[in-house]
């Protein structure tokens, strides 16, 4: 066991309680549908800095989520340490993180679960943007299933927060070499996905 994975597996339980039964009250829907084995990426929407450890929590200790977080919260005194144990990949987003695609891409392929916000940003309540092709990407490469995860906008603080976990699928099921314009609309099907999880 590596020491990301000690100090995750320590804290857990502590967060897991703070996080998802007594801040957001969360009630999850479609547990039944995360593959026990394998690796998979979950994709969702980004609102808020709670979103990357709500999804950790939710899909629970056997199922350690690495998520891609900025490298401006590595930077972060204590913060950045705290991400660093529990096995988050630091990417900067101002360039092509060659570093953070290969670490995604090493997880993949060894049967770690990843976690991306497609549209790489906090996306506020009324607002909307494009999504990058970073996670349709990564699944083509690895031959790995996508979860599309709904995670609502307008959380609030002591009040019950709906998370749904989509079916997993995945994006070329003929495995043939694809074209960055064939990935566009993979990548907004994506959004449609996790949105329509909402609805």
């Amino acid at each position: 066991m590596t020491p990301q994975y000690r100090l995750y597996r320590v804290q857990f339980p502590i967060l897991s309680w703070i996080l998802l039964r007594l801040l957001f009250r969360v009630r999850v829907k479609g547990l039944q549908n995360i593959p026990q084995t394998g690796g998979f990426i979950v994709a969702a929407e980004h609102s808020s800095n709670f979103d990357p450890f709500l999804i950790m929590y939710v899909f629970g200790r056997e199922h350690h989520i690495h998520m891609l977080t900025k490298i401006e919260a590595f930077r972060t005194p204590i913060i950045g340490s705290i991400l660093r144990g529990v096995g988050m990949i630091c990417v900067d987003r101002s360039i092509n993180d060659l570093a953070a695609i290969r670490k995604s891409l090493e997880y993949l392929k060894n049967g770690e679960k990843l976690g991306i916000f497609p549209e790489g940003r906090r996306i506020r309540e009324g607002e909307s943007a494009e999504a990058k092709l970073g996670a349709v990407r990564l699944a083509d490469r690895t031959n790995t299933p996508i979860l599309p995860v709904y995670i609502p906008k307008n959380k609030r603080i002591f009040r019950r927060t709906p998370i749904v976990i989509g079916e997993p699928y995945y994006i070329n099921t003929e495995r043939r070499r694809m074209t960055a314009e064939e990935y566009r609309p993979l990548a907004d099907g994506l959004m449609e996905k996790i949105r329509d999880l909402g609805r």
